[in-house]
């Protein structure tokens, strides 16, 4: 599933589903692209069935945070780069872990408490 932006507002729920994920969940992941997050603003979150999504670059209650990341790490191509992309944001997250063997959708949920943040991209996909 790609969602193209197009949301405004606070939450931002997708619901997903026509996927079966298997007894053993290999690998799921789901990718962002936001505008406007602000790296030293907090209270803004991703969620995946209702868990916060958190890596080392991406911490709770910080989600768009102006990074560029792949599985908690910086993203190919942006080391050394800047810490701070001023309200560029682009990362993927292993999400597996949020996934109910046996489940055939699920809810991503962008929220915010303080920050504004604007949904361009958001990419989901199971490994089945």
């Amino acid at each position: 599933m790609v969602f193209t932006g197009g949301a405004f507002g606070d939450p931002v729920a997708l619901e997903v589903g026509g996927f079966l994920v298997p007894q053993s969940v290999g690998g799921a992941s789901v990718a962002t692209v936001s505008y406007e997050g602000d790296l030293g603003l907090q209270g803004d979150q991703l969620a995946v069935a209702g868990r916060a999504v958190v890596d080392a670059l991406n911490p709770l209650g910080n989600t768009f945070n102006s990074t560029a990341s792949a599985l908690g790490l910086p993203a190919v191509g942006s080391v050394p780069g800047p810490s701070n992309l001023f309200g560029f944001d682009v990362d993927r997250f292993d999400v597996a872990a949020a996934l109910e063997p046996g489940s055939n959708g699920t809810v991503l949920e962008l929220t915010s408490a303080e920050d504004v943040y604007l949904p361009g991209v958001v990419a989901f996909s199971v490994d089945q």
